[in-house]
């Protein structure tokens, strides 16, 4: 319709400016900032880096028509990448998992704990907080990724310098 306006993100050139000129920064400040933080070895470091690449996966989400430069195989590659953790974090009932190869010490162990009781639903995942701490620290290589495909030559081209720079 002629009366409404259009969204200011896809045609505004200069929010498209903007949100580049954002993007980049956030990768060079990761580019940066990871071998200061001993690639997120220290638990400081890594909560720094992973909310950085969460702000860079929101900034790089804010213009999805970006995405199309993506193939399909590589949205089916980081769509997987991003599923299996997940995967191993949904609830099965105590008797499949129990049934798992490799369950018996740890059912065992479990109905010691819990004074024989009925543990509840289990996950695939032995040690769930584990799978959980892996999938966040998995939000890194997918938002910087996915920022690099999203800039521009000259920007890229910049952030090279800066990574050869330090």
């Amino acid at each position: 319709m002629p009366g409404l306006p259009a969204r200011q993100s896809q045609y505004n050139p200069r929010m498209r400016i903007a949100v580049n000129s954002l993007n980049t920064l956030l990768l060079g400040a990761l580019l940066l900032l990871a071998p200061l933080f001993l690639s997120g070895n220290v638990p400081l470091g890594l909560l720094v880096l992973e909310l950085l690449a969460l702000s860079l996966l929101l900034a790089v989400l804010w213009q999805p028509h970006k995405l199309r430069v993506l193939s399909p195989l590589q949205r089916w590659a980081l769509a997987g990448l991003v599923a299996l953790p997940l995967l191993y974090l949904l609830p099965i009932p105590a008797t499949i998992g129990a049934g798992l190869p490799g369950r018996e010490s740890y059912a065992a162990a479990m109905s010691l704990a819990t004074g024989g009781q009925s543990a509840g639903p289990s996950t695939l995942s032995l040690y769930p907080l584990e799978t959980l701490a892996g999938l966040t620290k998995l939000l890194l290589p997918v938002a910087v990724f996915l920022a690099a495909r999203t800039l521009l030559t000259r920007q890229l081209q910049w952030l090279c310098w800066l990574v050869l720079g330090m």
